[in-house]
């Protein structure tokens, strides 16, 4: 089972997972597909919408930009940021945790304290604060768990 698959499956009580990219591009999250013109109205526009946002923030490109706009708006409240497990990925060029320490310090420019990576992985909600209010620990063979946790920060981001 795909990481993105098992949070699509904990949130699923909560509503539809979307986000952008080519349709059927990964198990989990419906996809919209859009220009590079307009994908920055639309991310804003989903944030703005959703009841729960559920981030894996990267240093990189468009995700940066993702990030920095989440951070820089009052929508942290309904964030939950995602540290996948280490071994989630199959690309061999992938440094889960030099990406996160990357992401760390995203953060930290913002203001914000992201906590050291954790190697299975783990949940982190900041509520209205700029230190983590809650942390998840994730365990891969646990969707029952995810679903508690989301269902919580959701009730507690209303």
């Amino acid at each position: 089972l795909e990481f993105e698959t098992q949070i699509e499956q904990a949130v699923r009580p909560i509503g539809m997972m979307a986000g952008l990219g080519r349709p059927l591009e990964h198990e989990g999250a419906g996809r919209i597909s859009l220009s590079d013109d307009v994908w920055q109205d639309a991310i804003s526009a989903l944030m703005a919408h959703a009841e729960l946002i559920i981030m894996l923030p990267s240093p990189d490109g468009g995700t940066r930009w993702e990030v920095e706009t989440l951070l820089r708006s009052d929508l942290m409240n309904k964030s939950v940021i995602v540290d996948p497990p280490n071994h989630a990925s199959r690309r061999k060029d992938y440094d889960p945790v030099g990406e996160w320490a990357e992401a760390r310090n995203v953060f930290a420019e913002e203001g914000y304290t992201l906590p050291e990576d954790a190697p299975d992985g783990q949940l982190v909600w900041f509520g209205s604060e700029r230190e983590p209010a809650a942390f998840h620990q994730l365990s891969l063979d646990e969707v029952t768990d995810m679903r508690r946790f989301f269902k919580r920060i959701a009730k507690q981001a209303a």
